[in-house]
């Protein structure tokens, strides 16, 4: 077929990317044993929770014009 484009060459060899997921964690260098992954996991989780509460906090706080979800106090003073 004429007027058609074909892609280059080098567009195959972009498709054939290597599939291994490299994990650098503590755990995987021995630095952490496994056995602290659900103490972590935790940790994470409660990060995640306090972060939605300081967000939703800020964004209600200002649409409403009052403190309808308290902010949390500065760590350091």
């Amino acid at each position: 077929m004429e007027g058609v484009l074909t892609p280059p060459n080098t567009y195959k060899k972009q498709i054939n990317a290597p599939k291994k997921i490299y994990k650098n964690t503590f755990m995987d260098m021995g630095v952490l044993a496994y056995s602290w992954a659900p103490t972590a996991a935790y940790f994470v989780l409660l990060a995640g929770a306090g972060a939605l509460w300081v967000a939703s906090a800020g964004i209600l706080n200002t649409a409403f014009g009052r403190t309808v979800l308290p902010m949390p106090g500065p760590i350091l003073k």
